[in-house]
C-alpha cells in the first residue's frame, strides 16, 4: 500500500484545511436533503453556504446522544437523519446499546467506505504490515464498531480472522 499525502502525515494547518473542505461538502450534500440536520441549521439560523470558517460551524450545539435516540423513537425505526431514499443504503447496524435501546444506523456504500478508510488510518498509525494476523474474538451481531473495525482491516489483505462465538 503507498501513502501519500495521507491526514497523518499532514501539518496541523493542513489537517484543518483538509477536514473543513470535507466538513463543507459533507455539509452541502446533505443540506435540504436530511430533514434531521436541515431542521438542526433553521434552529440555529444558519445555512451551509454561509459557513465559511470552523467559528461558524461551532455556532451549531453538538448533537446528543439523547437526541438521536428521541429523534429515532418518534420517527420509527430509523428517525429523520437520512439523507437519500432507503434504496440507497447497503448497511444496517446497531450501537451496543450499553445505555439504554441500541440505535440504529444506516450507510451506503460510499458511507461505508469511509468508515473502512477510517479505520484503514488508525491500523495504518498502529504500524499494522502484512506479517500481522489479526483475530476478532467478539459476536459481531449487528454492532458496528466490530463490524467496522474487521472490514477496516481487511483493506490491508491480511488474514482477518472472525472468532466470535467459538469455544477455546
Amino acid at each position: 500500500m503507498v501513502y501519500h499525502n495521507l491526514p497523518e502525515m499532514m501539518n496541523k494547518d493542513a489537517i484543518r484545511e483538509h477536514q473543513w473542505r470535507n466538513l463543507k461538502r459533507l455539509l452541502s450534500e446533505i443540506d435540504g436533503k436530511n430533514p434531521f440536520w436541515t431542521k438542526r441549521f433553521q434552529q440555529h439560523n444558519l445555512s451551509v453556504d454561509r459557513l465559511s470558517c470552523w467559528e461558524d460551524f461551532r455556532q451549531i450545539e453538538p448533537v446528543t446522544k439523547q437526541e438521536l435516540v428521541a429523534d429515532q423513537n418518534e420517527h420509527p425505526p430509523y428517525g429523520t437523519n437520512l439523507t437519500y431514499p432507503l434504496i440507497h443504503y447497503s448497511r444496517l447496524h446497531q450501537t451496543s446499546g450499553t445505555t439504554g435501546r441500541p440505535m440504529r444506523w444506516l450507510d451506503t456504500p460510499a458511507s461505508w467506505r469511509w468508515i473502512k478508510k477510517c479505520w484503514a488510518q488508525i491500523f495504518r498509525i498502529a504500524g499494522l504490515t502484512k506479517q500481522d494476523r489479526l483475530c476478532f474474538p467478539f459476536s459481531f451481531g449487528p454492532f458496528i464498531g466490530f463490524w467496522a473495525g474487521f472490514e477496516g482491516a481487511l483493506q490491508f489483505d491480511n488474514l482477518s480472522i472472525a472468532a466470535g462465538g467459538m469455544s477455546s
